[in-house]
């Protein structure tokens, strides 16, 4: 008897051809074998996806580490990973499109309201706080329509955070791979919480946040091998270079406006009554 894959010689009493690794079929294909295959397929245990998600939360270092040096077999292909991930949440979030913009219009109502509070001024004004929570609802409704391209764009922009942070012994491209598995298990974190959020409480939706954090924080400590000291200074270098690329892209988004209002093409007194009435 030969492998019907590879060709190769067996024994007949084999179960698995020791050339090529094929499962040696003996049996004729029936609805019962058709339907076992494809269960085992997609959901089993031994799932490249599956293993790849225990992995992730198990030892995401040790997987980063191994995929990036070569051991890719055992392991999903990282943007195939992500693109999982993204589906399940882009699914979840449109089948529940309106519980999920409540739970946004909530939580950008309860922070107008600790700025009123505050902060004061402009924050105090309704018409303010009423426009900013439609400005916030048609914010959310384009990333529900565009999450897929925002987040193909977001990979490379956090990467290259990670490069500048972490740097060697791993360049940009691998640093894309190590973004791709994370975000991947990030949107399983964020789908996870959003299921909790529309079950018991709304709020609960933004501890998914505190969830893909850690993991960061785990996974690159584990590649890295970092002390607790090293991992906490390189947190604080990432958050300063976010804070400044937020601020940079602030700055250029104020210049924007002004000029577009200076030239006539954004009246701000329509945007915003309230300034123009005081």
């Amino acid at each position: 008897m030969n492998c019907k894959n590879c060709n190769h010689p067996l024994n007949d009493d084999a179960f698995f051809c020791e050339h090529c690794g094929a499962k040696v079929i003996k049996n004729r294909i029936t609805l019962r074998s058709l339907l076992s295959e494809a269960i085992t397929s997609i959901f089993g245990w031994d799932n490249k996806y599956f293993f790849t998600v225990r992995t992730m939360f198990a030892r995401p270092g040790i997987l980063l580490r191994e995929y990036i040096d070569g051991t890719r077999k055992k392991y999903m292909n990282p943007i195939g990973f992500l693109v999982i991930g993204l589906t399940i949440g882009i699914f979840l979030f449109n089948v529940f499109s309106e519980q999920y913009l409540a739970i946004s219009d909530r939580a950008n109502e309860s922070q107008m309201q600790w700025m009123a509070e505050n902060i004061g001024g402009i924050y105090e004004s309704e018409a303010f706080q009423e426009k900013s929570r439609a400005d916030s609802k048609k914010a959310q409704v384009f990333v529900l329509r565009y999450l897929n391209i925002l987040t193909l764009i977001n990979l490379p922009v956090y990467a290259f955070m990670c490069w500048l942070v972490f740097r060697k012994p791993y360049n940009f491209g691998e640093h894309l791979v190590i973004n791709a598995y994370l975000q991947g298990v990030g949107f399983l974190f964020t789908t996870l919480f959003f299921l909790v959020a529309i079950t018991i409480h709304p709020m609960l939706f933004f501890l998914n946040l505190l969830a893909t954090f850690y993991l960061y924080c785990y996974a690159y400590k584990q590649l890295y091998q970092l002390s607790l000291a090293e991992l906490i200074l390189k947190i604080l270098l990432f958050f300063g270079i976010l804070i400044g690329l937020t601020l940079v892209l602030g700055l250029l988004f104020f210049l924007g406006g002004y000029l577009a209002a200076k030239w006539g093409l954004m009246d701000v007194g329509t945007m915003y009554p309230q300034i123009q009435s005081s």
